[in-house]
């Protein structure tokens, strides 16, 4: 996955490979389509982390698949849609799993945060640049600090403005509202507005 989301990217980083960005693309949606069917596990905690890892591998797929051109493996929106529900039913964002999670797990707690945060950053900046639907929702709680130890400080501050950003019933791109002038708290500053905020 890791190698075909590369390779769409910046194609000439690596070294050449005997089949097309297509072909490799193709496979990569196989094997993570054939995955889906091995998800469930009677081990709880071999249940979660398989979803994980799956969330991961369709996280890097969509931004593969986010590209110029007809796609090969389905539409960005379609595979973010799949990483939403991913998320919904193993409870990688629900308070009550994450609690239980940091108890027993601490890497995999901050990989479930890292997973939930960069799919809900790609589904935001995809969501504004092409005015579709959002399709990760933001089920409970803001940012803590636990989420900047397992982020870092830069996707840190990228999740906390991409909670800001929603799309109206009219696709115009808005801030939702955090003070009383409803720009976020850097943009207020730098109108001038609510310094304090």
């Amino acid at each position: 996955m890791l190698e075909g989301c590369i390779r769409s990217i910046a194609s000439k980083a690596l070294p050449p490979i005997d089949i097309s960005l297509n072909q490799l693309l193709q496979q990569c949606f196989t094997s993570v389509d054939a995955a889906n069917y091995c998800l469930h596990d009677t081990d709880s905690s071999r249940r979660f982390y398989n979803h994980l890892v799956y969330c991961q591998s369709l996280i890097l797929l969509a931004a593969a698949s986010d590209r110029p051109g007809p796609s090969i493996i389905g539409s960005t929106t379609g595979l973010l849609a799949r990483v939403s529900a991913c998320i919904a039913d193993v409870g990688i964002n629900d308070a009550r799993t994450l609690a239980g999670l940091k108890e027993q797990d601490l890497e995999v707690y901050q990989t479930a945060r890292r997973v939930y945060w960069t799919a809900l950053i790609i589904d935001r900046f995809h969501a504004s640049s092409q005015s579709t639907d959002m399709m990760i929702r933001r089920y409970s709680g803001t940012l803590s600090r636990d989420d900047y130890s397992a982020l870092g400080e830069v996707a840190y501050y990228l999740a906390r403005k991409c909670r800001f950003i929603t799309i109206d019933n009219h696709q115009r791109l808005i801030f939702i509202r955090c003070c009383p002038t409803r720009w976020p708290h850097s943009l207020c500053q730098s109108r001038g507005k609510h310094p304090k905020c």
